[in-house]
């Protein structure tokens, strides 16, 4: 199932506007390392005034191979090379979830930008902030 609408946090957008959003689909990946079952996500292209462009990538519950946290940063490689659009300084990379993203769903909507540090040796280390929602408060975490 995917999310039938999605709003960016006011804390990514840093006083850009969304000037065009693409519908929700579903996005099939294969990513290196990984078996015979591909990452299938639910993916929204948000493209900004300020000239970033937003991959919102959404996990989903009938996703039948590696979870989109797992999957960084070959996945923002993919997104680059296959969507394409934008660069990696221009590129936004966005986790999502949301009730559908779990059996069940009894989980309330998160987004966390996902960022990339190579200072250590060279090779792009994901981190994650959590972006304002409601009452949701800003935790950071490194991978």
């Amino acid at each position: 199932m995917l999310p039938q609408s999605i709003t960016l946090p006011s804390d990514l957008l840093n006083g850009a506007q969304v000037v065009s959003s693409r519908p929700t689909m579903r996005y099939i990946v294969s990513l290196p390392g990984m078996p015979a079952s591909s990452l299938v996500m639910g993916l929204t292209i948000f493209d900004l005034s300020n000239g970033r462009r937003v991959f919102c990538c959404t996990e989903l519950a009938d996703n039948p191979g590696r979870s989109v946290t797992n999957a960084w940063p070959e996945l923002a490689q993919d997104l680059l090379s296959e969507v394409g659009g934008a660069d990696w300084e221009s590129a936004v990379f966005v986790e999502h979830y949301f009730p559908g993203s779990y059996k069940g769903g009894k989980i309330e909507e998160v987004f966390d930008l996902v960022e990339f540090d190579s200072s250590r040796d060279g090779f792009p280390h994901p981190r994650w902030r959590r972006l304002l929602t409601g009452t949701t408060r800003g935790v950071a975490r490194e991978g």
